[in-house]
């Protein structure tokens, strides 16, 4: 059915629901010769008269009678639907899709899970994490991304959640077995645990900075993973120099499980940022939930104190 014809039909059931042409384009905010040629149209459409009209009453032909028990079970079917649709727009409620990097996920997502499901128990979340560089929201039915800055399209909105920095640590025993590097030239002699994550390709090759400067360095015959976890449980038991996130093994350096090394020549990542297409409408509930992210974020950033942000996974050294 054309829009037009079910138009029609909906203006056609006002005039016989009030038996006036005047009264049906009063509530339609219309004028009533509008009305008239509307119901002419669906007529001459059909092929016959539905409505008996005098100068003073207008009533329904026997084929209008018919027509309009048949149509007002759809019609007041669909006008439900659609202000069952509503809640949408106006309540928090339904499912919001997010994808993130396990890292992404971890700094940021799984942090605020608990008390996001408490305060809005009707959305849920659906979350992807994989180890995709770039996620086209639109393609895979996704709500937002969580992605690093220099990876997300121009025609993507985007909020920045923090910033992402980058150390190198091993655990104490490895030190203890091989030794403490004491310039980025030295890892060459070392054991090294390289991570290939969002599509990084050159994990053999780290950069580094001092006096402004930046350079990198080959390492050689590293173990390569692709799990950020994985890679720090490996760290841990001693199996080498790991080259990750600040963010993520900060804890494992307070407690004595880890140690930072090269601190002076560290240098600084990336931001982590939600995005999501232009939209003319979203719904309330991504509403929400892009609002609680920022929130959570900043809380995260303005606080000095150790945050959920850094407990992954309660890592035991061997």
């Amino acid at each position: 059915m054309r829009a037009t014809e079910f138009a029609e039909l909906q203006v056609f059931e006002l005039v016989a629901k009030h038996c006036s042409f005047a009264k049906a384009a009063e509530e339609l905010g219309t004028s009533r010769s509008g009305v008239t040629q509307i119901i002419q149209n669906l007529e001459q459409r059909l092929g016959i008269r539905l409505l008996n009209r005098t100068t003073r009453s207008v009533s329904l032909t026997h084929p209008g009678q018919e027509l309009l028990a048949q149509i007002i079970p759809a019609l007041t079917a669909l006008n439900t639907a659609v202000a069952q649709t509503q809640k949408y727009r106006d309540t928090p409620v339904g499912i919001v899709r997010v994808a993130a990097s396990p890292l992404g996920a971890r700094l940021y997502l799984e942090p605020m899970l608990t008390s996001f499901r408490e305060t809005y128990p009707d959305i849920t979340l659906d979350i992807t994490i994989g180890h995709t560089e770039y996620h086209d929201c639109i393609a895979e039915g996704l709500d937002a991304a969580i992605g690093l800055e220099n990876q997300i399209n121009q025609d993507m909105i985007a909020l920045k959640l923090g910033a992402i920095h980058f150390n190198l640590v091993a655990s104490p025993s490895y030190i203890k077995n091989h030794g403490l590097p004491t310039t980025p030239y030295d890892l060459v002699n070392h054991k090294c645990i390289a991570v290939i994550v969002n599509g990084q390709a050159d994990s053999q090759n780290w950069p580094f900075m001092r006096d402004g400067e930046s350079f990198s360095i080959t390492i050689n015959r590293p173990m390569i993973v692709n799990d950020e976890i994985f890679a720090l449980e490996t760290a841990v038991n001693g199996a080498g120099i790991l080259f990750c996130a600040t963010e993520m093994s900060a804890q494992l350096v307070r407690n004595g499980q880890l140690q930072s090394l090269l601190d002076p020549w560290r240098i600084d990542g990336s931001n982590f940022m939600l995005y999501y297409p232009k939209r003319k409408h979203t719904s309330v509930a991504f509403q929400v939930v892009k609002e609680y992210l920022r929130s959570a974020a900043k809380s995260e950033t303005a606080s000095q104190e150790p945050s959920n942000r850094t407990r992954l996974h309660k890592i035991h050294a061997e």
